[in-house]
C-alpha cells in the first residue's frame, strides 16, 4: 500500500503540474480577448470569460486538489461527517448559482 500510495502521489505531481500550464493559458487569452474587445462584449460574454479565466470560481483549479487528493495514506484516520451541514455549505457557496439557474 505504500508503494502504490508513492506511485499515486507521483503521478499526481506530475499530473497536477501538466494541468497547470494549459489552465494558465485559457486564463491568459480569455484575459487578453477581454482586454482588446471589453466594450464590444456584452455582460454574458464577460460572465463566460469570467468562468472561463478562473475569476469566479478561485477553488476550482484541479492541480493542487489532485495532488491533495494523491496523498492518501493508511495512517488517516476517518471520522464522521455531518452531511446535512455540508450540503448547506454546498447550496451557500452555489447560491449565486442556484438563483441564476432557477435551480430548486
Amino acid at each position: 500500500m505504500r508503494r502504490s500510495n508513492a506511485e499515486l502521489e507521483q503521478f499526481a505531481y506530475v499530473a497536477s503540474h501538466d494541468l497547470q500550464e494549459p489552465l494558465r493559458m485559457v486564463a491568459s487569452f480569455t484575459e487578453l480577448l477581454q482586454d482588446r474587445y471589453k466594450d464590444q462584449l456584452d455582460d454574458r460574454a464577460h460572465k463566460y470569460i469570467g468562468y472561463a479565466g478562473g475569476r469566479r470560481q478561485t477553488d476550482a483549479k484541479p492541480g493542487p486538489r489532485l495532488l491533495a487528493y494523491s496523498r492518501v495514506t493508511a495512517e488517516k484516520v476517518l471520522r464522521p461527517v455531518d452531511s446535512g451541514a455540508v450540503a448547506a455549505a454546498v447550496v451557500e457557496r452555489l447560491s449565486a448559482a442556484i438563483v441564476e439557474s432557477g435551480t430548486r
